[in-house]
C-alpha cells in the first residue's frame, strides 16, 4: 500500500472536523504524545481514558458548586489564583500556551494568541464561524490551568495523582510513576464542563499552532484523523 498523501487544509476545515471528534479519540491522541506511552497497556487505555473524563467532569461539577461561581475568571479568583500575561515565547522544543506555576499562579501566553488573532483577522465570515473566539480561547486555557492547580491541592485523593504504573521492580525496590496523559485529558474534560462548550479543548493543539506554523498544525491534524480513522476500523472487525 503506498503512503498516504497529506493534503493540507485551512484552519476552518480543520476544525469543523475536529470538533466531531470524541474524547476516546482525544484521550488516545494525549496518550500518543505521552513519554509513558509504550508503557501502557493497549487494553487499559480505554479505561484509564474513562476514568480521567469523569474525574476532570466531578472536580469541575465540585469546583462550580463550592465557589458559587460560573466563571473560570472568577473560580479562579475564589481559589486564590493569581492569573498573569505571560510574554514567553513558545519554541520548537516547548510547546505552550498556558502553565501553572505552584504554588498559586497560572500564566496565559500572549504570543500564541497575538498569532491566532493575525490569522482571524484574515478569515472571512463564513471561516469565522468554524473557529473560536479569543476569548473564550483564554478562558479554556485557564480553566484547564485550574485543574492542574486542584490536582496539586488534592493530590492524596484525585484519580490524575493515585493512578499510576509501575516503572519497574528489584526484589523489594520499586518505581511506580503518574502518567502525565491523564492529568491532560482529566484537565481537558473539567475546563470543557467548566466553560460550557461542546468541542474538546484538545483542539488548540491545532488551532494555536497555526498562527506559528500552518504546516506543523495541518501535521497535528493529520495524526489525530489518522488515530480516529483507525479506531473507526477496529470497531468495524470486531
Amino acid at each position: 500500500m503506498g503512503k498516504p498523501v497529506k493534503i493540507n487544509m485551512s484552519l476552518s476545515s480543520m476544525m469543523s472536523s475536529l470538533r466531531d471528534i470524541d474524547d476516546e479519540i482525544w484521550g488516545e491522541y494525549a496518550f500518543s504524545r505521552d513519554i509513558l506511552r509504550d508503557r501502557i497497556p493497549e487494553e487499559k487505555k480505554f479505561e484509564y481514558i474513562s476514568n480521567s473524563i469523569r474525574c476532570g467532569e466531578e472536580y469541575a461539577d465540585r469546583i462550580l458548586q463550592e465557589t458559587g461561581q460560573s466563571g473560570p475568571r472568577e473560580i479562579a479568583n475564589c481559589l486564590g489564583l493569581h492569573v498573569i500575561p505571560s510574554d514567553l515565547p513558545m519554541t520548537s522544543k516547548r510547546v505552550l500556551f498556558a502553565q501553572y506555576t505552584p504554588p498559586d499562579q497560572i500564566e496565559i501566553l500572549q504570543e500564541p494568541l497575538a498569532k491566532y488573532k493575525a490569522v482571524l483577522a484574515h478569515a472571512t465570515e463564513e471561516e469565522s464561524a468554524q473557529l473560536v473566539a479569543e476569548s473564550e480561547i483564554r478562558n479554556v486555557l485557564l480553566g484547564h490551568e485550574i485543574f492542574h492547580f486542584l490536582e496539586d491541592r488534592y493530590e492524596d485523593e484525585i484519580y490524575t495523582r493515585t493512578e499510576k504504573i509501575r516503572l519497574w521492580r528489584i526484589l523489594n525496590f520499586k518505581n511506580d510513576s503518574t502518567v502525565r496523559a491523564l492529568g491532560e485529558i482529566a484537565g481537558m474534560a473539567f475546563s470543557k464542563r467548566l466553560n460550557h462548550i461542546t468541542y474538546s479543548p484538545f483542539l488548540l493543539d491545532v488551532l494555536l499552532f497555526f498562527g506559528y506554523n500552518p504546516e506543523g498544525a495541518n501535521n497535528i491534524y493529520q495524526d489525530i484523523m489518522a488515530i480516529s480513522q483507525s479506531k473507526k476500523s477496529n470497531k468495524e472487525l470486531v
